[in-house]
């Protein structure tokens, strides 16, 4: 299966599934980067110095939970859209020996049982936890 990066380069998933649906870019923080096909021998340090110039602030690289093995995917995030912007071009690149994917991370999904209004998160588990001891 075949796929063009936002450069136009093509590029094959021999792994069978289907590319990441393109998301749009975000239009304020956190600008995330969704890295796949990663070698499982990929440090966050190594991830940090690919895109050293796309202005990294974070890294993460997903690993199971029980075995803590990672599990060839990860995160990045930038300082800035154009850092984001710069970073999609890089998919398609070799980093650790595998072409890796880029692209535009799944913006966090809180549970529904989240209350962010006022940032008021902390106060009202605490009034739950409170409530079902009177």
């Amino acid at each position: 299966m075949s796929f063009h990066n936002s450069n136009g380069l093509l590029l094959d998933r021999r792994d069978g599934y289907p590319p990441r649906e393109q998301l749009p870019l975000p239009t304020e923080p956190p600008y995330t980067a969704h890295l796949g096909n990663m070698s499982f021998d990929t440090t966050e340090g190594e991830v940090s110095e690919f895109f050293k110039d796309c202005q990294v602030t974070k890294v993460r690289i997903v690993e199971d939970k029980m075995d803590r093995k990672p599990k060839g995917f990860g995160y990045v995030e930038f300082a800035t859209l154009d850092g984001l912007k710069k970073a999609l071009s890089y998919a398609g690149s070799s980093l650790a020996g595998r072409t890796i994917r880029v692209s535009v991370a799944d913006p966090r999904k809180l549970s529904s049982d989240c209350v962010l209004a006022s940032g008021h998160l902390t106060n009202h588990l605490n009034s739950e936890r409170a409530a079902r001891w009177t």
